[in-house]
């Protein structure tokens, strides 16, 4: 374990106590998990690392919702990422099988997956459509948009010792675009420190709703108006608690300087910049716009 806080130890043992227990079921460990973030895990991420350093809880894939989803990219592509949690309690391989078979709890969840992808398949545009605001700079909006899907379930002890096992799971999760991952992955890779806390955000009727800021939220106010994105108190305390120019952003002006501030938040600052820095958030604000619609 790596050198880490006395709080993050504190809940590296409440997460081992909850997926060890024998009565629980996937909506303690997602209420679990949306409280203390740096245990969302966000594998596959592209070049741009975890879109906006946030998750969309339990969005919505048609008629069913995933437990939670998260947007990535490069200069040219998106990459939608939808998660479905199972009971940390539930088995991924029948024990007396000798030709591995999976359980037909593992079947049942991969099904649920399945029933994601069907829709993804026949209704893209309207994934994008509900991602839109979230899908910023708006240039980038239009290009190319691709899915990928992880499955949380079971513990890593029935893989350990078998080598089979695992080459089995490898390849049945490659020739189905699905990551499948243990609760035991989860907590050795927050143990090792390789997870951050991120913010969490949910759809409404406006666009999205900041449900929480443990971490931070990259370039979101920067781009994303009031009129499409509406904070819960606790996120807006956060933010502020942080420096950021709420009271600005929420007049609709972007906060394009080191994604907190406005011009007018820090003057003293924006006069000791670089000139050419100077011009680039000049030429940033015209695009934008009165409205900060970019």
């Amino acid at each position: 374990m790596t050198n880490i806080s006395d709080e993050l130890k504190q809940k590296l043992e409440d997460f081992r106590t909850l997926i060890a227990a024998e009565k629980k079921n996937e909506n303690q460990i997602q209420a679990f998990l949306e409280a203390n973030t740096t245990f969302m895990p966000t594998p596959d991420l592209l070049g741009h690392q975890l879109h906006l350093n946030s998750v969309i809880a339990k969005f919505r894939v048609g008629e069913r919702s995933t437990d939670y989803a998260y947007l990535t990219k490069t200069s040219i592509e998106w990459q939608l990422v939808l998660v479905e949690l199972e009971d940390s309690g539930k088995r991924i391989f029948k024990p007396s099988s000798n030709n591995l078979a999976f359980t037909s709890e593992f079947t049942d969840a991969v099904a649920q997956i399945d029933v994601w992808r069907d829709y993804a398949s026949q209704h893209l545009d309207r994934l994008r459509d509900k991602l839109r605001p979230l899908m910023v700079p708006p240039q980038m909006a239009s290009h190319r948009l691709s899915l990928k899907y992880v499955l949380i379930i079971g513990r890593s002890a029935e893989l350990e010792h078998h080598e089979a096992r695992r080459l089995r799971l490898a390849n049945y999760g490659a020739e189905r675009n699905l990551r499948i991952m243990t609760y035991d992955t989860i907590y050795r890779e927050v143990a090792a420190g390789y997870n951050k806390p991120k913010a969490v955000l949910r759809a409404n009727s406006r666009g999205y709703f900041l449900q929480s800021a443990e971490g931070m939220p990259a370039h979101m106010f920067s781009y994303i108006m009031p009129a499409q994105l509406e904070l819960s108190a606790a996120a807006e305390a956060a933010l502020r608690a942080e420096t950021y120019d709420i009271d600005a952003w929420k007049r609709n002006e972007p906060l394009n300087f080191n994604e907190k501030w406005t011009r007018a938040s820090e003057p003293s600052l924006y006069d000791g910049m670089h000139s050419a820095v100077k011009g680039l958030l000049s030429r940033q604000k015209k695009r934008n716009g009165d409205n900060g619609a970019d």
